[in-house]
């Protein structure tokens, strides 16, 4: 006898087995048919889990400046004459989100105070006013960016990522910027020394734009 009958006959009763054998069969018992055993179905595998957000992601997610401020604060780091990931970032979200009154509801800060202490600026605002040197589209994002410096003074630089409307502003025009700090930037200038100068995110106090928001 097989093992599989073997277990069929734990299974269901030795006496009966017995009971199914012949009486003319001189003696030789008729096999007994093995029945099937049920195996258990496999149990569904799991669905993978889905991909943890990115950081875009739970940016992108957040509807207050603040608390956008709040997840890349730590992110904001001075660079030299490049786009960090945070004012990437924070210009993404504040170009889908443009609101003048939340963008001066926050804590403010002055120039030289940002100069002195990037580190403890971070996330403040800034305005400032003066005559911008340089400005450009960047039609990468949708609607476009702005993107340039503006010199106070001859020697404050503040470089901007604007968003929002820029009118009729180009190079030597006068105009505020108010933005948020995101540290400083430093850059190669043209006597072959480094020029620093504050970094913004935020949008020119235009009529346009003071109505950002406000619907």
């Amino acid at each position: 006898m097989t093992r599989k009958l073997s277990l069929l006959v734990v299974a269901f009763g030795f006496a009966s087995v017995l009971c199914m054998c012949s009486s003319n069969d001189g003696g030789q018992g008729t096999p007994v048919p093995a029945q099937a055993i049920t195996q258990p179905a496999p149990a569904p595998a799991s669905p993978p889990p889905p991909p943890e957000p990115t950081l875009a992601d739970k940016v992108n997610a957040l509807t207050t400046l603040t608390d956008v401020i709040a997840v890349l604060q730590p992110l904001m780091e001075d660079t030299r004459g490049e786009m960090s990931q945070a004012v990437a970032l924070l210009a993404l979200w504040m170009n889908a989100h443009p609101n003048w009154k939340e963008l001066n509801a926050l804590t403010s800060t002055k120039y030289k105070l940002v100069m002195k202490d990037p580190t403890a600026a971070r996330g403040k605002l800034l305005c400032k006013k003066g005559k911008i040197s340089e400005i450009q589209v960047d039609r990468s994002a949708d609607p476009p960016l702005w993107i340039g410096g503006i010199v106070s003074g001859w020697t404050d630089i503040t470089r901007f990522v604007a968003v929002g409307s820029t009118g009729e502003l180009v190079s030597g025009s006068q105009a505020t910027i108010c933005g948020v700090v995101t540290g400083l930037d430093s850059y190669a200038n043209v006597s072959g020394g480094t020029t620093h100068s504050v970094q913004v995110v935020g949008i020119f106090k235009l009529k346009a734009n003071k109505k950002l928001g406000a619907e």
